[in-house]
């Protein structure tokens, strides 16, 4: 399904009984045709600690432009409202996904049944020591801001990751590829439309060393020969 304000709003509501026992303010909510931030809280960097904060000063954005499960979505709003109670009751954290969003998160997955979670912060040494050796199917897409963005894909959803990227009228080009470099296993696997930087030095280092390969939306498949991405 794909997130409408009716629905958004209705799971704000619900949840914000659930979790935060109706203490936060219904705040706006917009829909976006993101495909790299599948959710987000906005507020103000600087604020006044003299002055109650409130609802009208901030937003969350959730994503339309994917198709995403029932529970995708409701993952994506929880985890954009814990963002929102900690800012909203002044909760000092020791980081963006700290040690109390991280409390605050795991007793409600705990509590409710809910599978969200973070992509923590680790090290380049940490990074750099998983060895393990397994496919990789890479999608690198380009797009009309000048930005090249990788996505790790789950095998059984690169049909579906690649024409949500075809649809996207930002993209203007798509290229696949194939690798059992460990070095990919830093992304872990992605099973919807959501891309992530990648620096020029990594993808001359490690994407135009894999084999190229083609994905027309119903087969994918090494090329023989060096040919041009798709382009739309």
């Amino acid at each position: 399904m794909r997130a409408t304000l009716d629905f958004v709003n209705n799971i704000f509501d619900h949840y914000n009984i659930l979790c935060f026992g109706g203490r936060l303010p219904r705040l706006p909510i917009r829909l976006t045709d993101s495909l790299t931030h599948l959710g987000a809280f906005v507020h103000p960097k600087v604020w006044p600690a003299s002055r109650p904060r409130g609802a009208g000063e901030c937003h969350i954005r959730v994503s339309r432009c994917l198709d995403r499960s029932e529970d995708e979505l409701v993952d994506t709003i929880v985890h954009e409202m814990i963002h929102y109670y900690i800012w909203y009751t002044h909760t000092v954290d020791d980081g963006p996904h700290g040690r109390c969003f991280l409390a605050l998160m795991n007793e409600i997955n705990n509590r409710l049944g809910l599978t969200m979670s973070v992509r923590g912060q680790t090290t380049s040494e940490t990074l750099d020591s998983d060895k393990r050796i397994k496919p990789h199917y890479i999608c690198i897409t380009h797009w009309r801001d000048g930005r090249r963005l990788i996505t790790v894909c789950a095998r059984t959803r690169l049909f579906e990751i690649h024409a949500d990227f075809a649809a996207c009228p930002r993209v203007i080009a798509i290229e696949w590829w194939w690798s059992a470099d460990p070095w990919f296993n830093r992304y872990g696997l992605t099973r919807t439309a959501k891309a992530m930087f990648i620096t020029d030095a990594d993808y001359e280092n490690h994407v135009a060393t894999a084999t190229p390969c083609t994905c027309d939306g119903r087969t994918f498949q090494p090329l023989t020969a060096r040919q041009p991405s798709s382009k739309f």
